[in-house]
């Protein structure tokens, strides 16, 4: 999205959390329009940048091929990359946005210190505009997973790139996208504490959300999706036991004693009133 909606969605959180919403209706209204296709869509939103800026997006995976219901076939190559899919997906995700920020401005949910007219002025300007998008090529599945799985319980800065903290201050290198480098930064605990707090996922907030196919109201249509890919679908893992997760994430087995006897429940301890 162009730069100037950035300061909109932060001073407005509670309309960040539909960002991925808005962008994969517009992706799945391209689909459709196109191709007549139902996709797998998934999506990781972040809100930072190199520099912990406030610089909402979204990181978004699409399948090459898709689901065409109208005479239940499969389309294996979507072609995403042209440069009129690109262009229609612009128009497709540039509409979207600007009509949610319009409901947003009419409905009187967004606040500014900008007039309604003022904001109005500004959807109208970024309208007119083209704005950049971006396909990457194909990659198989894994790869896919090995590079989203980083973003979903990232933190917005890695700790080794914490080079000095004090009680005074922090230094960290910032990744200069622009340059290509890593430049050092330095800033009062005030300030990185109020450039850091506006990344923190909001309680309840999934870090990653399905869409198309993969969303729950089509989960009816995967058997036939795998069916027309010659593919199994793998059932669902079971659900790890607190014990199992404590040791695999801290190597610690919390129902194993100091002295290596086995923890055993015998029944729950009466609450005391504190004096």
């Amino acid at each position: 999205m162009p730069k100037v909606f950035w300061p909109i969605f932060q001073h407005n959180r509670h309309l960040v959390h539909d960002l991925p919403v808005v962008g994969a209706s517009a992706i799945e209204f391209w689909a459709k329009q196109r191709y007549g296709a139902a996709i797998f869509l998934m999506i990781v939103q972040q809100t930072y940048g190199g520099f912990l800026n406030f610089y909402p997006h979204l990181h978004t995976l699409v399948s090459a091929g898709g689901f065409r219901a109208s005479n239940i076939g499969w389309i294996p190559d979507l072609d995403f990359s042209r440069e009129e899919s690109r262009y229609e997906l612009m128009l497709a995700w540039r509409f979207a946005l600007i009509a949610y920020l319009e409901a947003a401005v009419t409905a009187k949910v967004l606040r500014s210190a900008l007039k309604a007219s003022e904001l109005m002025q500004i959807l109208e300007i970024e309208s007119r505009r083209s704005w950049n998008i971006f396909v990457s090529r194909k990659v198989p599945k894994r790869i896919v997973i090995n590079h989203i799985g980083r973003y979903i319980r990232k933190p917005p800065i890695a700790q080794h790139r914490l080079t000095r903290v004090n009680e005074r201050e922090v230094q960290y290198l910032a990744k200069d996208t622009r340059h290509r480098c890593l430049t050092p930064v330095t800033y009062t605990n005030k300030e990185f504490l109020a450039l850091l707090t506006p990344h923190v996922v909001d309680r309840y907030c999934n870090s990653m959300r399905y869409f198309g196919l993969l969303a729950p109201r089509s989960k009816r249509l995967l058997p036939v999706v795998f069916d027309l890919l010659n593919q199994k679908q793998k059932s669902n893992p079971s659900r790890l036991s607190y014990a199992e997760s404590m040791m695999r994430t801290f190597g610690e087995n919390p129902f194993i004693g100091r002295d290596g006897s086995v923890l055993q429940r015998i029944g729950w301890i009466e609450p005391t009133s504190v004096t």
